[in-house]
């Protein structure tokens, strides 16, 4: 019995190992842009902070002096400040050049009564960089190291 525990331990960590390399995502550069893109419509739809900050890297800086920790905590503020909100997103451009991507889109946050609180076009500068699929697989994964057009004050940034 014990012998059989030992050799089923071992088993099962080879078949995860091999699951997670031959489940590795293979969506083309467009594709997995856009995904992140949905991802991080969906994450700040729904308030999530983890889901929205694990798409940014942790190189992100940005011409108004964010980085990366700067930027999470002017989200987490924003997230828990601003009044029930509906997000849209149009005019979605990427172009794609090697390890580098820029996605151009029209950004809109309207309050649950109709009032338009933020309309930019937005560029998000994006950086493939290296993840882990289930932990355990390298795989490719894009993540926005820059942006433009935000639209923030000196008042907003200063944390």
């Amino acid at each position: 019995m014990k012998t059989a525990k030992l050799l089923i331990a071992p088993a099962l960590i080879g078949i995860y190992i091999a699951i997670a390399f031959l489940t590795v995502p293979t969506l083309d550069d467009r594709a997995s842009i856009s995904d992140v893109i949905t991802k991080g419509a969906a994450a700040v739809t729904d308030r999530d902070l983890s889901a929205l900050v694990s798409l940014v890297s942790r190189q992100y800086s940005d011409d108004l002096g964010l980085n990366h920790d700067r930027l999470r905590l002017l989200i987490a503020r924003e997230l828990r400040n601003e009044a029930p909100y509906d997000l849209s997103i149009s005019k979605q451009e990427i172009e794609v050049d090697g390890e580098r991507a820029e996605a151009r889109m029209q950004v809109v946050f309207k309050h649950r009564g109709g009032d338009v609180f933020y309309d930019r076009e937005l560029t998000f500068i994006f950086a493939r960089e290296t993840g882990r699929h289930l932990l355990v697989a390298p795989a490719p994964v894009w993540r926005v190291i820059s942006s433009e057009n935000l639209g923030l004050s000196a008042g907003d940034v200063a944390l």
